[in-house]
This record gives C-alpha cells, sequence and structure tokens, in this order.
C-alpha cells in the first residue's frame, strides 16, 4: 500500500512546523478542541516527535504512537517520563489489554495515509477508546473555494491523500456512528484550510 513519508530528519520536520506555525496550531487544537481533562488517558496517533503532549493540562496521561523509531527516539529524549511512546503503525496500532482512553487525536496524520490505512487507524481510535470516549482529528482538507495558492501548497504536501471534509467524514463512519466535521481556516500562516472532526462511539 502507497504511503508518503514525512521528513527524515526529526530537527528538519520541526523547524519547517515552526516556520508554518503549526506549533501555535497545535496548542489551540488541544485546548480548543481536545479539551482533555485533567485525569484524562490520552492517545496520540501519528505523535511525530509529541509536540501535541506539551499543550495537555497537568495531570492528564498520554500515549503517543508514530511509525518512525527516529520521531519516536527523539520524542522520548525531549519528553522523557511525561509521557509514553511506541513505535508502531496508527493503521494497525491495538492498546494494550484493559488499556482504554478518554480521548484519541491526531493532528495531520490521515492525509499520509490511503483509504485503507485510513480506516486502520480510525478502527485503531475506536478499539481503544472508553464507551464514553471521543476521537478529534484535524486534516489538511480539500474545498472548492480554495484559492490558487493553496491548491499549489497542498499539491506540495508530503501527504499524498489531502481529501474532502466529507471523504473524511466517510472514512470515519467505518468506526464511528457519530461524527461531525467543520472546516478551519487561517489556523496557519499560510493559507491552509483544516478539517476538524469529531468523532464518538456507539453509545
Amino acid at each position: 500500500m502507497r504511503r508518503t513519508h514525512l521528513p527524515s530528519a526529526p530537527f528538519v520536520f520541526d523547524a519547517l512546523q515552526r516556520l508554518v506555525g503549526a506549533h501555535a496550531a497545535k496548542r489551540r487544537f488541544v485546548e480548543d478542541e481536545v479539551r482533555a481533562r485533567p485525569d484524562a488517558r490520552v492517545l496520540d496517533l501519528g505523535c511525530g516527535m509529541g509536540a501535541l503532549l506539551e499543550h495537555l493540562r497537568p495531570g492528564a496521561s498520554y500515549v503517543g504512537v508514530d511509525i518512525s523509531p527516529r520521531y519516536v527516539r527523539a520524542a522520548r529524549e525531549r519528553y522523557g517520563p511525561a509521557g509514553a511512546f511506541v513505535c508502531a503503525d496508527a493503521a494497525s496500532f491495538r492498546a494494550a489489554d484493559g488499556e482504554r482512553f478518554d480521548v484519541a487525536m491526531a493532528f495531520g496524520l490521515f492525509h499520509h495515509l490511503d483509504d485503507d490505512q485510513a480506516r486502520g487507524a480510525f478502527a485503531a481510535a475506536g478499539s481503544a477508546l472508553r464507551p464514553s470516549g471521543r476521537l478529534v482529528v484535524a486534516e489538511p482538507c480539500a474545498t472548492p473555494e480554495r484559492p490558487l495558492v493553496e491548491r499549489t501548497l497542498m499539491a506540495l504536501d508530503r501527504g499524498a491523500f489531502v481529501r474532502g471534509p466529507e471523504e473524511y467524514v466517510s472514512l470515519a463512519k467505518h468506526a464511528f456512528p457519530d461524527v461531525h466535521v467543520r472546516v478551519l481556516r487561517g489556523e496557519l500562516r499560510i493559507p491552509y484550510s483544516l478539517a476538524l472532526l469529531e468523532a464518538r462511539p456507539a453509545p
């Protein structure tokens, strides 16, 4: 199956994220959309170097999952015991027996996954959540009204599977019966629309 790759060197990826304003966007994502309680158990799929961890409220328990050994190693070096980091494919990740999470989150993961992999990652999140849990996702999204500069930037994105908002919803519904989406603009320093999904398991 086709998979695109992020920059291999962690420091290069981190520098690019800062350049486009992704760190501030991630802070807003965690604080305004994820809204994890201080005692919550939080799963971060496609965690990269764990940047979302630093925006959680103190007391939250965090597990980050990423397919890149280099990113996982960098995350462990950066955050130490503040979080647990697992080197695994988000498309096939399974939580340990008896381990369930209050919130799962993913920022910029699914546009790197083809449809089969995306369905697998949504299923992984669904199986890891408590019945009362929720999944929150932010992804670059294609919309008809995108200006040319935004279409060009998305065409250059290393993620080959930038989708429309409803395409993300359709994939999520293979694992979650309750999915809502809205489009956010102006979150980055460059023109880039984000689809924000919130999904919940069956009651």
